[in-house]
């Protein structure tokens, strides 16, 4: 059986690392402080963090980090920790995007399995998935795998954790981090984004969409599932509009 694999943040819900921005505005708020500074200097250490090859670190790990040098160096104390959990919250009661929840329930009816491979820690992953009522039960966390997209061990992992062949997956995700990491793993992606990218792929046997809503997925995942490679689907797919 094929298997139909989703990105969460950005993909199915309405959060990511744009919440960064909400935190770093209650924080400015609340000390007084310029939320720009903050923003910079939670990012800057954040990536900074993420390059480190030293050991895995969780989401939680790095934003408790990042914020503690935040805090040192506009000396605001020693009171980080309740900004770090109030970004497990965000991350953890996320809206759905528009479209999604149909688009699955219409997949629970299809002869397929559904996934989410995600760069997210285990707990805000799993609250994401239950408070929104998703029925997705094969959830793969950056925590579980110990790697974060565009490393295509995430999805090594995945592929190994649920007994299933590249060949037979298709993976949905909205960023260039998504497609690099799938395909890199021999997977092929539909990458959904307002504005059309080069999305050239070198895998042999993967083929990469574009589409601009979640919901016109559905044609190229019907495709998929009735055929037994994607270029078919590729060939039977009209190309996409590019913006002017």
């Amino acid at each position: 059986m094929k298997w139909v694999l989703f990105d969460a943040y950005g993909t199915l819900f309405d959060a990511g690392k744009y919440n960064i921005k909400i935190i770093a505005e209650e924080l400015a708020t609340r000390f007084g402080v310029d939320s720009q500074t903050v923003f910079d200097l939670w990012t800057t250490k954040y990536v900074e963090i993420e390059k480190r090859e030293d050991k895995f670190r969780t989401i939680t790990e790095t934003n408790r980090e990042s914020l503690a040098f935040v805090f040192e160096e506009l000396a605001l104390g020693e009171d980080y920790e309740f900004f770090v959990n109030r970004m497990n919250d965000e991350w953890s009661s996320p809206k759905l995007l528009p479209g999604v929840f149909e688009l699955i329930e219409w997949l629970k009816k299809q002869q397929c399995h559904i996934g989410i491979v995600s760069n997210s820690d285990d707990i805000t992953l799993a609250s994401a998935v239950e408070k929104n009522s998703l029925p997705i039960d094969n959830l793969v966390s950056s925590e579980m795998a110990k790697y974060y997209k565009p490393n295509s061990k995430i999805f090594e992992f995945a592929l190994k954790k649920w007994n299933c062949s590249p060949e037979l997956c298709i993976y949905i995700g909205n960023s260039m981090n998504d497609v690099r990491a799938s395909s890199s793993a021999g997977i092929s992606c539909v990458h959904i984004h307002s504005e059309m990218f080069d999305v050239s792929c070198h895998s042999e046997g993967v083929y990469i969409c574009q589409v601009k809503e979640i919901l016109e997925c559905k044609k190229i995942i019907k495709i998929f599932l009735e055929n037994n490679n994607f270029e078919e689907a590729i060939k039977k797919c009209p190309e996409p509009e590019s913006n002017q």
